[in-house]
C-alpha cells in the first residue's frame, strides 16, 4: 500500500462506498432468498403456519467464504416421537470449489438452495435418493449437518430459474420431511 493508494482512497471515498455496496448487494440478496421462501410457502400452506416471517442470518465476519440464508419455521415436526419443529432454510452460500470436488468452476461456487434443518436422516436420504433425475445438485451443507439441494448461479437470471426449480422440488418432497404438528 501507497501513501498515494490511501490518499485517493480518503479523498474518494473508497471504504464508504464499498461498504454500501456490500450492504445494498446483501439486502438485493435477501429479497430474493425471502421471495423464493414465500413462494415455497404460498405453493405448501399446509406445511407452514398462517402469517409465518423468516428470519435472516448473514456471515460475512470470520468465515473465509460468506453466506446468507433465511429460516421459515414449519408446520412440522421432526417424527411422531419428536416435538423437534423443522425449519425450511433458504440459502445462498459461497463455498470453495475444491471442498465439493467441482472443478467446473473458477472462483467460488455460489450455491443457491434450500435444506430442511432438522429432520430425520431417513426422510432426507429418501428424498435425495428421489433427487437423482433433478437438475439440482445435492451436497453436505458447511457444517456437515444436512443435505442441500442448490444450484451454482452466476447471474440473476439464473437465480430466478434455480429458485422455480427449488419451489418446484420442494413442493413435490416438502411433505415427506417429518410429519405434521398438532396445531392447537
Amino acid at each position: 500500500m501507497t501513501e498515494d493508494f490511501l490518499t485517493k482512497g480518503l479523498q474518494n471515498d473508497r471504504y464508504m462506498k464499498a461498504r454500501q455496496l456490500v450492504e445494498q448487494f446483501r439486502e438485493d440478496i435477501e429479497v430474493e432468498l425471502r421471495m423464493i421462501g414465500q413462494e415455497m410457502i404460498s405453493e405448501n400452506p399446509g406445511l407452514f403456519d398462517d402469517n409465518v416471517e423468516g428470519g435472516e442470518n448473514s456471515q460475512t465476519k470470520s468465515n473465509t467464504y460468506p453466506y446468507s440464508r433465511i429460516d421459515f419455521p414449519m408446520a412440522r415436526q421432526r417424527s411422531p416421537e419428536s416435538d423437534t419443529s423443522l425449519t425450511l432454510n433458504v440459502h445462498l452460500y459461497w463455498y470453495n470449489p475444491r471442498e465439493y470436488n467441482r472443478k467446473d468452476i473458477d472462483g467460488a461456487i455460489r450455491a443457491l438452495g434450500y435444506k430442511i434443518k432438522d429432520v430425520t436422516k431417513a426422510d432426507e436420504q429418501h428424498v435425495v435418493s428421489e433427487t437423482q433425475d433433478w437438475p439440482l445438485r445435492v451436497s453436505v451443507d458447511r457444517w456437515g449437518s444436512r443435505k442441500a439441494f442448490y444450484r451454482h448461479v452466476s447471474s440473476t437470471d439464473e437465480i430466478k430459474e434455480t429458485g422455480e426449480q427449488l419451489v418446484e422440488h420442494f413442493s413435490t418432497f416438502g411433505h415427506e420431511f417429518g410429519v405434521p404438528r398438532d396445531r392447537e
